[in-house]
């Protein structure tokens, strides 16, 4: 399965926002990040450019600006041989297998093409594609990669699976399969499950909430360098006792000693996520029997070092989560 985003013209492609809010909706249908494919909008050749990648991939979404998104689509009419009709005070051509406010979907030679038009302050268009999806994503709780392939490469080959796994970062595995014989996916998965502690969910905050649920494991959080986003991935879990951004300085194992201790009466776990020094961060886990704080090295973003939260997490309770 080949798939991409062709993004029209520079507003659209300076638009971090809008392009972070599609890409996460994307994910979720298609698993995995896409190819991206700019084009600009004054270039003479567009029409040529999409029909060349129209026969490269299988699945393309067409991301237009309202400036330009009539452009557009009287180019993929004159690609399809369709006519130009209004639905619903939507521009979209009569060929449209779908059509939704601001989206509609086409076929051109080896392509499924979405056209979705992107208005600022508007609610995303929806995503109209339908991938089929030939592989499967999951989780290994393990930070010994070596180790895991040494295991797991025999039993793929019993079962006839193609493995791929890449060290995420000092917990999590990520590991991707895709068989020839779909029957055996379910066997090859219990005889992983023997052997390490894995995560079948898509996103890992997904697996910690059901847990968290299922096991009435109460949780509140203290950020500073995460700000929030940590806390985020709990919205509407009942379990999750809350959580603020600390002011004060959390810079030694003492001070997040302190700040766990200062807490447990608001809940029975209590997650602390430090302030960042030095491309180095804190983190620290406690209930009323123990506490454990760890130093990690945070290279790019608040993402990164919120993994690091969701592995400890995992790792101080594992007896309930796995």
């Amino acid at each position: 399965m080949k798939h991409c985003i062709i993004i029209i013209g520079k507003d659209l492609r300076l638009n971090k926002f809008v392009l972070n809010s599609f890409l996460k909706e994307y994910e979720k249908i298609f698993k995995e990040l896409p190819n991206l494919e700019f084009i600009n909008s004054n270039d003479l050749n567009i029409h040529f450019l999409i029909e060349s990648l129209s026969f490269r991939y299988n699945y393309i979404a067409i991301l237009a600006s309202n400036q330009n998104h009539h452009i557009i689509t009287k180019i993929l009419g004159t690609l399809t041989t369709s006519k130009l009709e209004i639905i619903n005070d939507n521009l979209v051509l009569n060929s449209a297998i779908n059509v939704k406010r601001d989206s509609f979907l086409i076929k051109l030679n080896q392509s499924e093409i979405n056209l979705l038009k992107i208005t600022p302050f508007l609610k995303l268009p929806k995503i109209l594609l339908t991938p089929k999806i030939n592989f499967r994503n999951f989780f290994i709780f393990s930070n010994q990669l070596k180790k895991c392939l040494n295991k797991i490469e025999p039993l793929a080959k019993k079962y006839e699976i193609k493995l791929d796994l890449i060290q995420l970062d000092n917990f999590f595995i990520s590991a991707r399969l895709s068989e020839k014989k779909f029957s055996q996916v379910s066997e090859f998965l219990k005889d992983v499950k023997n052997m390490f502690k894995i995560i079948l969910e898509d996103e890992i905050s997904i697996f910690i909430n059901k847990k968290m649920i299922d096991k009435k494991i109460e949780l509140f959080v203290i950020e500073d360098f995460t700000s929030g986003l940590f806390s985020t991935n709990f919205i509407g879990n009942e379990n999750f006792k809350g959580s603020f951004i600390k002011n004060k300085s959390l810079n030694s194992k003492d001070e997040i000693i302190i700040a766990i201790k200062e807490n447990l009466h608001l809940s029975e776990l209590i997650v602390v996520i430090g302030k960042k020094q030095k491309n180095k961060i804190l983190i620290g886990i406690g209930d009323k029997n123990s506490i454990e704080i760890k130093e990690f090295e945070i290279i790019n973003s608040p993402s990164e070092c919120i993994n690091m939260a969701f592995g400890m997490l995992l790792d101080f309770k594992s007896e309930l989560f796995f």
